[in-house]
């Protein structure tokens, strides 16, 4: 199925002002949204101060791109790079706030809800990852970015390698976590055993997130979305990536989906300088328990 043109026109829709729940289901603000009645009653000056500070979502808007609908969040943070984070299939930013935070703390951070993610419409026609891309890279300039480093997680990570290699002198930097589809194993009945196995080892709350997750998102997303992620080569995409850049793989030691092997051989193929970073005791959601790690892979590849 053919996905919709996209249009390079944009069109800012506020949302209402009313609070989301965050990755371990505690309210998160909406943009300017109050602690406090004392802090509401603080002066303007001393309120934006406030909302400004590195690791607060400051604003919440959705952005409509031609028939399709995303959200953005932004962070602020000290100048340079901007950190984009696109989550995975059927999930939403909620639960990469956590990594949003310590990234705030090096740079101003857009988090992510691509169409059908929490409330938000599906879109008209099911999108193929490159034009999942390709929406991601409207959003990102029609935000003012000039400067970005992509994190994407799952299929999140394939978006980001396709945008890099439709536009490699405009994407350069990345970390890719657990970046899916194994090549050898690219059948749905053997990713959703290895995602059962990769489970047993994560949290009961990162479980449980994931659960809310889907059940917010539209069942289009089961019927349409999961065979684009199987039938994506990502091994082929990012053997067209730049040469002057840098990418950082991260898996979970129990990841069986995406494996040590698999990690490698896109190491290998991949056109820009990358290095795999493999975190003990992790699995495929290694970014919600050890978002450390993810941070400072990041914080690698944006340095100059």
């Amino acid at each position: 199925m053919t996905g919709p043109v996209l249009s390079p026109h944009t069109v800012r829709v506020e949302p209402p002002a009313t609070a989301s729940e965050g990755p371990d289901g505690a309210a998160e603000e909406p943009a300017g949204a109050t602690d406090s009645p004392a802090a509401a009653a603080e002066p303007p000056a001393a309120d934006e101060a406030r909302r400004s500070a590195p690791g607060r979502v400051r604003e919440v808007a959705v952005r409509r791109v031609g028939e399709v609908f995303v959200r953005e969040l932004r962070m602020p943070g000290p100048p340079g790079p901007v950190f984009v984070l696109v989550h995975g299939a059927g999930l939403s930013s909620r639960y990469l706030l956590p990594l949003a935070r310590r990234l705030a703390a090096h740079g101003q951070v857009l988090l992510l809800d691509l169409p059908a993610s929490r409330g938000l419409p599906a879109p008209p026609a099911v999108l193929s990852v490159p034009e999942q891309a390709e929406l991601v890279h409207q959003v990102v300039a029609a935000s003012g970015v000039r400067e970005a480093v992509l994190v994407g997680h799952s299929m999140g990570a394939q978006v980001v390698v396709a945008a890099m290699a439709r536009r490699p002198e405009t994407y350069d930097r990345a970390v890719l976590v657990g970046p899916p589809v194994n090549a050898r194993e690219r059948r749905l009945g053997r990713q959703v055993l290895r995602y059962v196995q990769s489970a047993v080892h994560e949290p009961s709350r990162v479980v449980r997130l994931a659960a809310r997750a889907y059940l917010a998102t539209t069942t289009r997303w089961l019927v349409d979305v999961v065979p684009v992620m199987l039938a994506y080569r990502i091994e082929d995409a990012i053997a067209r990536l730049s040469p002057h850049g840098r990418v950082v793989i991260v898996r979970g030691e129990h990841d069986t989906l995406v494996p040590a092997d698999w990690c490698e051989t896109l190491a290998r193929r991949s056109g820009a300088p990358t290095e795999v970073v493999t975190v003990p005791g992790a699995a495929h959601t290694v970014l919600v328990d050890h978002p450390d790690v993810v941070a400072a892979a990041a914080r690698a590849v944006a340095a100059p």
